[in-house]
C-alpha cells in the first residue's frame, strides 16, 4: 500500500469550454493525371504548395500544370498552414461523374469528403482539360450542368445528414451565354451548391477555383466573398466564356449575376477586381441563398452535434408530474448556448443564439428530446442608398 498522501487531481470542464471547430478547411476535386506520389482517385491532405510538389504535382509537368496552378492559387490566398484536401481525377472525367452521388461513396467528391472525416466545409471542382479538348455545350456550359448541380446537392444533403455540412462550388467551364444558361434564382432548389464563372487568365475556359477556395478559407464563415474591405480578388477579370469582364455591358453582367452565378466585377475608382456576390443556386427567398449563410449554419450544425453527442444515452431527471427537471433543461440549454456564444457570437459569425426546450415533453414514453435552436445572423450591406442634394440654410430659417 502506498504511503499516506494528499492527492490533488486537476479537473477539466468547469469553465464550460467547447470543442473547437475548424472553419476554413477546403476540398478540391481537380483534373490531371496521376502524380509520382499520388494516384488518381486518392484523397490527400496538404498544408502548403510544397506538400503538393513533394507528391509530384509540379508546374513543369504539363498534365499537372492545371492542378498545380489551382493549389498554388489556394495557398497564395490562404497561406501556408491552411488545410486543403485534394483528389486528382482524369481530365476526361465529366462534371457529373466528378460530383455524383453514390450508395457506396465511390465518386471523387464523396471519396474526398469521406477521407477528410468531416473536416471539409467547402469544396470546389476544377475541370481543366487537355489541349484540343472539344466541349460538349449544354444550357450554356460544358457538360450537363443541371444534372451535376442536382448530384452535388444530393451529396451535400447526404453529408449534412452525417453532421459534416459542406458547400459545393462547381466550375462553370466553357461558358456560352448564347446557349441559354439556367436562371437558378427563379425556381432553383440547390441551396448547398454554387457555380463560379470567373477566371484571371485571358482566354481560359475554366474558373480560377483555387483562388476562390483560398478566399473562403481565409475569411470568417459569415463573410461575403465579395466584401470590398478584404481587398481585390485578382488583377484582371474574364468569364469562362473567354471574354473580358471589362468588355461587357453592365446589363450583360447583371443578367449573369441575377441568374445566380458567381462572377468577377469592377468597382469604379477602386483598383483590382472583386467578386459579385456569394449566391447559391436557389430561389432568392430561400434562407440559404448564399455561401455565407450556409457556412454559418454549417458551423452551428457541427457545434451542436459535438455538444450534444456527449449527452447521448445520459439519464434525464424528471419531476413527480413526469416533466423534465428544470435543472436538466437549464443544463442542456446552457451547453449549446455557451458553445455558440464562445465560437460564433464572439467571433461575429452570428448576432445571437437562443435555445429552448419544452419541459412538457413525454421523455419517459419516447426517449426523445426536441430542442429548438435559433440563430440571429449578421446582416450584409448589399445595397447602400444615399440621398444627396443641396440645401439652402437661409430657406430653412
Amino acid at each position: 500500500m502506498a504511503q499516506p498522501k494528499v492527492d490533488i487531481q486537476i479537473q477539466s470542464g468547469g469553465l464550460g469550454r467547447s470543442t473547437q471547430v475548424a472553419d476554413g478547411v477546403a476540398g478540391l476535386v481537380v483534373t490531371g493525371v496521376a502524380a509520382t506520389g499520388l494516384a488518381l482517385g486518392v484523397a490527400k491532405r496538404l498544408f502548403s504548395l510544397a506538400d503538393a510538389e513533394d507528391v509530384g504535382i509540379k508546374s513543369d509537368v504539363p498534365n499537372l500544370l492545371h492542378a498545380w496552378t489551382q493549389i498554388n492559387d489556394f495557398f497564395a490566398f490562404a497561406g501556408d498552414g491552411a488545410e486543403l484536401w485534394i483528389i486528382l481525377i482524369a481530365n476526361t472525367t465529366t462534371l457529373v461523374s466528378a460530383v455524383g452521388n453514390s450508395a457506396d461513396d465511390s465518386t471523387p467528391l464523396e471519396k474526398l469528403l469521406v477521407a477528410a472525416e468531416g473536416r471539409v466545409n467547402v469544396a470546389g471542382v476544377s475541370m481543366g482539360r487537355a489541349a484540343g479538348y472539344t466541349p460538349s455545350l449544354n444550357q450554356g456550359f460544358d457538360g450537363n450542368v443541371q444534372a451535376a448541380v442536382g448530384a452535388a446537392q444530393m451529396v451535400a444533403e447526404k453529408f449534412y445528414g452525417r453532421y459534416s455540412p459542406v458547400h459545393i462550388i462547381l466550375d462553370g467551364s466553357y461558358m456560352d451565354p448564347a446557349g441559354g444558361y439556367i436562371n437558378w434564382r427563379q425556381g432553383g432548389t440547390a441551396n448547398r451548391v454554387s457555380c463560379f464563372v470567373g477566371t484571371d487568365v485571358a482566354g481560359a475556359r475554366v474558373s480560377c477555383m483555387g483562388k476562390l477556395l483560398g478566399r473562403l478559407a481565409s475569411i470568417p464563415v459569415q463573410r461575403n466573398i465579395g466584401r470590398v474591405k478584404d481587398g481585390s480578388f485578382m488583377a484582371d477579370a474574364y468569364l469562362t466564356s473567354g471574354v473580358s469582364v471589362r468588355s461587357l455591358t453592365l446589363g450583360a453582367l447583371n443578367a449573369i449575376h441575377d441568374a445566380g452565378y458567381i462572377l468577377p466585377r469592377i468597382h469604379q475608382g477602386i483598383p483590382g477586381v472583386f467578386l459579385s456576390d456569394d449566391p447559391s443556386l436557389v430561389d432568392n427567398n430561400d434562407d440559404f441563398s448564399s455561401i455565407s449563410r450556409n457556412r454559418v449554419i454549417g458551423k452551428a450544425v457541427r457545434l451542436t452535434y459535438q455538444t450534444y453527442v456527449l449527452e447521448l444515452l445520459d439519464e434525464v431527471e424528471v419531476q413527480a408530474n413526469g416533466r423534465i427537471s428544470p435543472t436538466k433543461i437549464g443544463y442542456l440549454e446552457g451547453r449549446i448556448e455557451n458553445a455558440i456564444n464562445q465560437q460564433m457570437v464572439v467571433n461575429g459569425n452570428c448576432s445571437s443564439v437562443d435555445c429552448t426546450i419544452d419541459p412538457r415533453q413525454n421523455i419517459l414514453s419516447t426517449d426523445r428530446l426536441e430542442i429548438q435552436l435559433k440563430l440571429i445572423p449578421v446582416g450584409q450591406l448589399k445595397e447602400i442608398v444615399i440621398k444627396l442634394g443641396f440645401t439652402n440654410p437661409a430657406l430653412a430659417t
